[in-house]
């Protein structure tokens, strides 16, 4: 088995399976939590106040930020 894993969002960017599952926890752990802090403050200011490209961005940041923690958590319930 190959020690690395390509991220869903970026394919040159890669996940070393090799790491220890708390690692790899915690590493994802820290892109949901920044995800979901992104929508959390998407959710809270007032649309008719947001530029559309703004928006786009939070959403395109969140996603990467939560894909890359799926990702990563797969990878740990691969190795448990």
């Amino acid at each position: 088995m190959t020690q690395f894993t390509a991220l869903h969002t970026h394919p040159v960017l890669h996940i070393d399976t090799g790491a220890s599952p708390a690692q790899l926890f915690d590493t994802a752990l820290a892109r949901l939590q920044a995800g979901a802090d992104l929508l959390d403050s998407l959710a809270s200011i007032h649309v008719t106040d947001a530029d559309e490209q703004d928006l786009n961005r939070f959403a395109m940041a969140a996603s990467i930020l939560l894909r890359d923690g799926v990702d990563m958590l797969e990878v740990v319930r691969g190795t448990i």
